[in-house]
């Protein structure tokens, strides 16, 4: 899993994904405290992006077989 904390007033462009391989079992999800588009919740891979404030700095995220949790930080 993984578990990225962003300024609340950050601007960043996000591209995350997660790639479920065939031997795992489990139901992986991108949770976010931001608004991404959540695409492809099946069981090959879940994609998550969007702009936060607008877009800016780019961050990308992947992780095989595990949660992504993009939440927002206050300071």
């Amino acid at each position: 899993d993984i578990e990225l904390r962003i300024p609340a007033d950050h601007a960043a462009t996000v591209d995350a994904r997660i790639e479920v391989s065939r031997r795992a079992r489990g139901d992986y999800r991108i949770y976010t405290d931001f608004p991404l588009s959540i695409t492809g919740q099946d069981d090959r891979e879940v994609l998550g992006r969007g702009d936060i404030n607008g877009g800016g700095d780019r961050i990308r995220i992947e992780t095989s077989n595990g949660d992504i949790r993009i939440m927002r930080s206050e300071n």
